[in-house]
């Protein structure tokens, strides 16, 4: 290699740096200095960004790999990286939830309609509009139901209802949940709708 090509190298490696994205490197500009990287707007972000890769972390294997993996694959993400982008805006700088806006799932197919939940001591019911007749894809659909608890711990609460059943009834300790997460499943395609929340 030429002195010339050796500072024309070193040059290009002062402007970038090595990054990788689903493994695979790649070099990206090096990120310009920040004079003030404490700004209350700033620091703020940084909380929100840490409460909801905590969330991932504590999540990882009943939500965030069976349930964000496929989706994220789609868009050329990982899914702890997905649910951040997404969600990080749902969570105050200290860690607190808004539940309006959080998201348990994300996808394109349609979504849960005139939902509706009864509880009964330790009993729910639940109904809802069967928004896909005569769309065989659509109407197998799963039922998939999610408890989170005061520790943001999601827990999956079993379920064999279908899009074109409109109706689950089933037993569990609801008290040890503050909201239910809903949302329809499609295993073949991996696919799912947003997810609807119930506070209990």
């Amino acid at each position: 290699m030429t002195k010339l090509n050796k500072i024309l190298l070193r040059e290009m490696m002062d402007e970038h740096i090595i990054s990788h994205r689903n493994g695979k490197p790649y070099l990206k500009r090096r990120p310009k200095k920040v004079h003030n990287p404490q700004t209350e707007q700033q620091t703020n972000q940084r909380g929100k960004f840490r409460a909801a890769s905590a969330f991932v972390s504590r999540n990882l294997d009943e939500l965030i790999r069976p349930y964000w993996n496929p989706e994220a694959k789609r868009r050329g993400m990982t899914g702890q990286n997905l649910f951040c982008k997404i969600n990080t805006q749902a969570f105050d700088a200290e860690g607190k939830p808004d539940f309006e806006k959080l998201q348990l799932a994300v996808g394109d197919l349609k979504g849960i309609e005139s939902l509706h939940i009864e509880q009964e001591e330790s009993n729910i019911k639940l109904s809802w509009k069967n928004n896909a007749k005569g769309e065989a894809g659509l109407e197998q659909n799963q039922l998939k139901i999610f408890g989170i608890d005061d520790n943001l711990h999601v827990e999956e609460i079993q379920c064999s209802a279908t899009r074109q059943d409109e109706f689950f009834s089933g037993h569990f300790q609801y008290q040890k949940y503050i909201g239910l997460f809903l949302f329809f499943w499609n295993s073949e395609l991996s696919r799912s709708t947003v997810s609807e929340l119930m506070i209990l």
